[in-house]
């Protein structure tokens, strides 16, 4: 929300009189530098929030801007999956050197009467790392789409839009 009057931003803010709460936005200007710098009105918070959902009831409504939401998450959907794929198979790839590594590491003691703290420490780094890995591979997992031949429902758009309103 940008103020009518100097361009600057508007920041919801409010006053408290007795039990009562009184909440409005206000330029930042204004509540920096004083009403001589900008002698804009503070605006309701109700009325700004009101207008605020009535504006995206509307785009919701406009069957050519949600037909553009889903060409915009079709092409993000199809630009990110190669980038998840990758990532989700290098880490793999990582996850797997590492436990080899902690094969190796784990012969080393069984061969050794004295650990140096050097083997052993470097034992706990390795398996925080596979830990860490372990627990993002499920996240990019979920991350990817079921199919790349299946993209996302043309009808999702319109539907979230429509369910947004109860909220």
């Amino acid at each position: 929300l940008r103020c009518g009057r100097c361009g600057a931003a508007m920041a919801h803010t409010y006053t408290k009189k007795k039990t009562r709460l009184y909440r409005y936005y206000a330029c930042n200007t204004r509540q920096k530098q004083g009403r001589s710098a900008c002698d804009a009105p503070t605006l309701p918070a109700q009325d700004v929030e009101d207008f605020v959902v009535r504006q995206i009831r509307q785009i919701g409504k406009d069957p050519s801007l949600v037909e553009q939401v889903y060409a915009q998450a079709l092409r993000q959907q199809q630009e990110q999956t190669p980038r998840i794929e990758a990532e989700y198979n290098r880490l793999l790839r990582k996850r797997q050197r590492k436990g080899e590594e902690i094969k190796r590491l784990l012969s080393v003691i069984a061969a050794s009467d004295h650990l140096p703290e050097s083997v052993t420490n470097h034992l706990r780094d390795t398996d925080e790392v596979v830990a860490r890995l372990a627990a993002r591979l499920p996240e990019l997992k979920e991350a990817l789409p079921q199919s790349p031949a299946t993209p996302i429902d043309a009808d999702h758009p319109r539907v979230t839009l429509d369910q947004s309103d109860p909220l």
